[in-house]
């Protein structure tokens, strides 16, 4: 820190570059997420916002890191799009597909990341999995699952989300309760919807758990990181539209 108790010209702009992510996130709508770009409506300031951080970004930490910074940012947009397109697949393929039951569980994955320490796109392709196994869960009951999937991922298997929608998933479409080791009980002969109620009653204090470390030093880190992925999506999305 410079004499005087002053902040340098790096700090004042990564300020400045924080400010924008969180205009960023609360400006970004369900639809947006969804399609992976601006809606018509915040489109022009969306790509403002987006070019600006560029220029932070290049101010900051030089352009030939910037250049980094944008290649990264295409990266975790391709990445971010091939997540939301997997679950669109599993959703339609099912029998379940539509835009509104798209965003509705994308945007589930993107409220769940504010008060967890998961990514979006992790609780997106685990949604993904479990759709697949469970085909007769609804939209608005995988998206209670997708709480049963960070609880159980955080008390048992070191954060694995995927895993964890995996033993639900078999656990519910099969004979077989796959959670059975992990304490959580289920009735013989349940119907799959059934069975979640039955998972999510004795995983909501696994849940519990979840956002209780979101709350520590360490998950304040990662919900950073997160937030600074979601802006490198953003940035991704304008460069790659």
């Amino acid at each position: 820190m410079p004499a005087g108790g002053g902040i340098t010209l790096s700090q004042a702009l990564i300020a400045k570059l924080a400010i924008d992510v969180s205009e960023y996130q609360r400006g970004l709508t369900g639809a947006t997420r969804q399609a992976g770009k601006a809606s018509d409506d915040i489109g022009a300031a969306f790509k403002r916002a987006a070019l600006r951080v560029a220029t932070l970004a290049g101010a900051v930490i030089g352009v030939r890191k910037a250049f980094g910074f944008v290649s990264d940012s295409v990266r975790a947009f391709a990445e971010s799009e091939a997540a939301v397109n997997g679950l669109r697949a599993a959703l339609e393929v099912t029998g379940r597909g539509g835009a509104e039951s798209l965003a509705l569980l994308v945007q589930g994955a993107s409220d769940l990341q504010a008060i967890t320490t998961k990514n979006d796109e992790a609780i997106v392709r685990a949604t993904a999995s479990l759709a697949q196994l469970a085909k007769s869960l609804s939209p608005r009951e995988l998206l209670q699952a997708q709480r049963a999937m960070i609880g159980i991922a955080d008390t048992f298997l070191g954060g694995d989300v995927e895993q964890a929608a995996l033993l639900i998933g078999k656990s519910i479409s099969g004979a077989t309760n796959a959670l059975g080791r992990y304490g959580i009980a289920l009735k013989a002969g349940s119907t799959e919807q059934e069975k979640l109620a039955q998972i999510m009653a004795r995983s909501e204090t696994f849940f519990a758990v979840s956002q209780a470390q979101a709350a520590t030093l360490t998950g304040r880190l990662a919900q950073l990181r997160n937030a600074w992925d979601d802006l490198k999506e953003a940035v991704g999305a304008v460069v790659a539209g």
